[in-house]
Formats: C-alpha cells, structure tokens, sequence
C-alpha cells in the first residue's frame, strides 16, 4: 500500500479555515523528518515470529527526509507546512492558532478519505515539531496512521526547491 502523507505537496491557508493567520517560522528553505509509525499492521504476530526466526526484523516506523520550501507571503499568512497530497481531496479547519502552535482537524474526501489531527509546536522561527493522526481509507483500503515529524530552518535560498 502506498502511503502518501506528510510533506509530499499542497499548501493549507490558514485564513480560510478558522482564527487569524499567525505567522510562523521563516521564509527559505526547510529540511525535515517525518517519521510514520504502524507502517506494517497487517502482518500477523506469527509471521513476525517467523522473519525474526530468520535474523531480520518487520519494521513498525519508517523515516523520511526532505526540503520544502516557504514563502514570505506563505509565512505571514500562516500557512501550514504541506501535509497530504494534491489529489487527497483534504481541507483543514484550524482550531488553535497562535505564536507557538498550531492544531488542524483534518477532513479528507479526495483519494484519501477520512479524518487526521494535526498539531504543530514552533520553538522558535527556526525549528518545528508535530504530530498528525489520519483514520481512513486510502486507494480504498483502511488506513490507521499515527507519525510525527520535525523541521529546521536552513537558508533563505530556496534553490530548487519550489514552494
């Protein structure tokens, strides 16, 4: 099963759905990890038993890396850090929003159908850190995902990576 969350494109305003756009963070470029956990649920215990008979292991987390970049315009609108995929047919209702954090409820209605929680931390302007919680279906199968995920400020330069 593909699983396309977190960071992959699409941008969510803020001023559309819910309390006054706060900025946060900077503009440029940003790296992050988002880490998804339960990635392998439908493996049985017996299976597992059985791979580890074998030396190896199933993996219950995958780890991701990548670079977004943010606007000015994107930042002192507030706008969220991309979190679903343009076909995922989300749209968020923001439900708190203020200098240190911002919460979402998600709705999606597109490829993914469902509900997820979003809920972002600023330390500063420099670095962030979350959570997002999706129940659904994805290419129709049920989809339970729970991941976490944190982001650094690197350079006002985005370079090649558009916003």
């Amino acid at each position: 099963m593909k699983i396309h969350i977190l960071f992959l494109a699409g941008l969510l305003p803020l001023s559309a759905c819910g309390p006054a756009p706060v900025p946060h963070g900077k503009a440029g470029l940003w790296n992050f990890t988002t880490t998804l956990n339960n990635v392998n649920p439908a493996i049985p215990p017996a299976a597992r038993v059985q791979v580890a008979m074998m030396g190896m292991t199933v993996p219950d987390t995958e780890t991701h890396d990548g670079q977004i970049c943010m606007t000015q315009d994107q930042v002192k609108q507030g706008t969220l850090p991309p979190i679903n995929p343009p076909d995922s047919g989300c749209t968020g209702k923001v439900t708190r929003n203020d200098s240190k954090a911002v919460a979402a409820v998600m709705t999606c209605s597109g490829s993914m159908k469902g509900t997820g929680q979003l809920s972002i931390a600023y330390a500063d302007d420099r670095h962030y850190a979350g959570t997002y919680n999706f129940k659904g279906t994805t290419e129709g199968k049920p989809l339970t995902l729970s991941s976490s995920f944190k982001a650094s400020w690197a350079k006002a330069d985005c370079g090649p990576a558009n916003p």
